[in-house]
Formats: C-alpha cells, sequence, structure tokens
C-alpha cells in the first residue's frame, strides 16, 4: 500500500519522482515512498528546519504547502547569492532569478520608493566588483553534492568550490559577523564537508550591512554612491573571511546526529501527521515562521 496520495505508477517508481528522494510536484517536497523504502535525504536546510519545527518540515518538505509569510531577510540573502553567482559565472538564468526575487521583495515591502535594504545591497555589491577577492578562477558555483550513507542521503549546495585548493565557500548577508564561530556553523560546515569529501576546508565569507541610512535630502544615487565608497574605503571592515579546516571537526558526532534525525522521520511519518508537532519556541526565531499565520488559524 503506497503513503503518498498522489504517487502515479505509470512510470516506474513514479511519475513524479526526481532521484534522489525528491517529487517533481514541488520544488520543495520530498519523496515519501522514498523516505520509507529506502532512506531519507538530508541537508542543512532540511536539517535546520526539522530541528526547528517538525509541523514546518512536513508542511513544506513533505506536503509542499504554499506558505501564506514572506520573510525578506531570506529574499535578501537569496537576491545576495544570486547576484554573487552572476558575477562569477554570467549565468543568464541567475539574472530571471534575479529579477523573480526583487518582485518578491517589492510585493512584499510597502510603498512605491525602492526598498532601503535593496538600495544597500546595490551600493556593496557595486564596490565588491570592483575588489580583486570577488574574483574566483576555476571555480564551481552552487555545486550539487549528493553522498549516500547506510540510513541517509546527503545532500548540499556549496555557494563556491575552489577544485585547486579545495576550499568550499559560503556566503552570508548579514548584520552580525562575530555570530558566525566554528561552534554556531558546526553543523552546516559539517554536512558540507561531509558531502565534499576531497574539500580541505570551508570558509565562511560574511559580508556586513552598512549601518549607513540615507537622508531625506540624498537622492538614491547618491546614497549608493555613499555605500559603495564606505565599503571599498574599509573592505576588511565589511568583508570577513573566517576559514575552518576539515581536521577540527568530528564528523563521528554530526553523523550520529543526522542517523538519530532520520531514524525519527521514518518512525513519525508511519506514525501519522500529529507525531510532527510545533514547537512554539520557534515561530519567530531566527526570523518569523513562513507557516505561522496559516498555524493562527488552524489552516493547518
Amino acid at each position: 500500500m503506497a503513503f503518498c496520495k498522489e504517487i502515479d505508477r505509470s512510470k516506474s517508481p513514479c511519475l513524479h519522482y526526481k532521484n534522489p528522494g525528491q517529487c517533481l510536484l514541488s520544488e520543495r517536497r520530498l519523496c515519501p515512498e522514498y523516505i520509507l523504502n529506502k532512506k531519507p535525504v538530508l541537508s542543512y536546510s532540511y536539517v535546520l528546519a526539522y530541528t526547528r519545527c517538525r509541523k514546518y518540515w512536513y508542511q513544506n518538505y513533505i506536503l509542499g504547502t504554499e506558505p501564506l509569510g514572506k520573510s525578506l531577510p531570506i529574499l535578501y540573502g537569496q537576491l545576495f547569492h544570486a547576484n554573487l553567482a552572476f558575477l562569477q559565472s554570467r549565468n543568464p538564468d541567475l539574472e530571471v532569478e534575479i529579477k523573480k526575487i526583487s518582485d518578491k521583495i517589492y510585493d512584499v515591502e510597502i510603498g512605491n520608493e525602492v526598498p532601503q535594504e535593496l538600495k544597500t545591497l546595490t551600493g556593496f555589491l557595486n564596490a565588491y566588483k570592483q575588489l580583486p577577492i570577488s574574483t574566483f578562477h576555476d571555480s564551481e558555483i552552487e555545486k550539487e553534492n549528493y553522498v549516500e550513507y547506510s540510513d541517509f542521503i546527503l545532500k548540499t549546495t556549496t555557494d563556491l568550490y575552489e577544485p585547486i585548493k579545495k576550499i568550499i565557500y559560503d556566503w552570508k548577508w548579514i548584520g552580525q559577523p562575530d555570530d558566525y564561530t566554528f561552534f554556531t556553523t558546526k553543523l552546516q560546515a559539517g554536512l558540507y564537508l561531509l558531502a565534499n569529501p576531497d574539500a580541505k576546508a570551508i570558509t565562511y565569507r560574511l559580508f556586513r550591512k552598512p549601518a549607513l541610512k540615507q537622508t531625506k535630502k540624498e537622492k538614491d544615487f547618491e546614497f549608493l554612491t555613499r555605500i559603495e565608497k564606505s565599503v571599498l574605503n574599509s573592505p576588511k571592515h565589511y568583508i570577513i573571511d573566517k576559514t575552518f579546516w576539515r581536521s577540527e571537526y568530528n564528523f563521528h558526532e554530526i553523523k550520529a546526529s543526522l542517523y538519530a534525525i532520520a531514524e525519527e522521520i521514518k518512525t513519525n511519518l508511519l506514525k501519522g501527521e500529529n507525531y510532527f508537532y510545533e514547537n512554539y519556541s520557534g515561530c519567530f526565531s531566527p526570523y518569523t515562521c513562513l507557516y505561522l499565520k496559516q498555524c493562527e488559524s488552524n489552516l493547518i
């Protein structure tokens, strides 16, 4: 008997199946049949979502429920990443993605003016493009990795990989670079290194958001120029690289955590939806949950 109500056997194993263990019906969805009959596919975002709130994970990755909420921090992070990826690859598809994310930001932000953070981000990127550190030669952008373990498949997508130096780069558009330490990044860095067995290290390139604000008399181009000059005058203040080496990590401990999560996911799928319960302390941390309105209104 099939667990998934939308399974279509007209094509083996299912018309909607995408290897490994994903579903074509939604870019977010995982295949519950694959999880139960074989093994879960785990990534950093999946694990982070599951440990934050099991109900969020179930709605997002099993049911593919479209959230009503929109997160500006997520959108700005996606926009920054897309711009950096385009800077390295000049892939025209990324231009389309940049436009799509920008439109979503305008949908969330209220008013007809260009949002403050969008102007700040644009001025920052204008400066970063002029710095020698912005260029990577012979690098791989948005490199996907799949590694199969006995109880789960590990999936990661790295922002940038330098195969010669064997270093993974992860980009962060953030307000507080000091929040990124070996301890706070241990799970993400450990997963990336597990999925990239050849990598020697991971470097977090932290982009500090300028605290400068546009004055009432200042035109948009003047503000963009001021942001650009500030970054160019103090690049080490705004751009911080933190590198952690493979030898620093306890991979036995990380894999044990992943095994435990994979086993719990399979057990709870068999027990039913109610076992994917809410974590109320995760509703507003690290940002407002995208499903909060639906949960509050008993829509899910």
